[in-house]
């Protein structure tokens, strides 16, 4: 949903906070979730609650006086009983980004109370899931959504429960197609590659092989990439 900056999405990832000091002080554990019964639902809310105060403490440089606001909702599933997250495909009708996977979000309406109702509307719009049937489990601090730092993006964490992907009623005008990809694969760090810009000298994640056959990267990449560490696992090193 929104154009791809590599040197934005490398200050994003170097958003790295102290999480042993957080997670000690709340008592939170680490490790991957198994499922999402009741107990790992509200583990994953204290998990994000522990690192909004950190995150929020990054002042972004923004060009404007007042950035736009927008958000997008990282969607939570279970599907077949194991938990995954579940992406779109960017219709191949849109001005930008066409073909490219993105979580569902888009800017913020006047009308919208918040972001998290942004997040819960275009939601809505994009893939047909109600917000009556999402479970918002917190937000996490606002990144840039491209180089020209005059749009903060705020990623909103939300648990849709069980999905058939191939039931849901997306919109086509701006979804070509859903699928979904196990939080299990997600975290393999054979699933991912790091994309290397020999100019910039610097390097960003990506997961290549996805089931559209389109790979994650890009903004979309690096908040997945930050949630799988700072939230899903709570640990820097799942990847080592």
């Amino acid at each position: 949903m929104f154009r791809f900056a590599p040197a934005i999405t490398r200050m994003i990832l170097f958003l790295k906070p102290n999480l042993k000091a957080h997670h000690s002080t709340l008592k939170i554990t680490h490790g991957k979730i198994e499922d999402f019964n009741p107990a790992n639902l509200n583990l994953l809310r204290q998990r994000i609650a522990a690192l909004e105060t950190t995150l929020t403490k990054h002042k972004w440089k923004w060009r404007v006086t007042e950035p736009r606001q927008a958000a997008v909702l990282i969607p939570l599933v279970t599907i077949q009983s194991q938990p995954a997250m579940l992406f779109t495909v960017r219709s191949l009708k849109l001005s930008k980004n066409k073909g490219q996977v993105s979580f569902p979000g888009g800017i913020r309406d006047l009308s919208d109370a918040d972001v998290i109702e942004t997040a819960l509307r275009e939601t809505e719009e994009e893939v047909g899931v109600g917000r009556e049937n999402v479970e918002i489990l917190g937000q996490l601090a606002a990144v840039p959504s491209d180089n020209t730092l005059s749009i903060e993006v705020f990623p909103v964490i939300g648990y849709l429960g069980e999905i058939n992907p191939e039931q849901l009623k997306f919109n086509v005008d701006e979804v070509s197609s859903v699928f979904v990809v196990s939080m299990e694969n997600l975290i393999d760090p054979r699933n991912r590659e790091l994309m290397h810009f020999r100019k910039d000298g610097f390097s960003i994640p990506s997961w290549p092989d996805t089931p559209s056959g389109v790979p994650i990267w890009g903004l979309t990449a690096s908040i997945l990439d930050n949630f799988l560490r700072l939230v899903w696992v709570a640990d820097e090193n799942i990847y080592q």
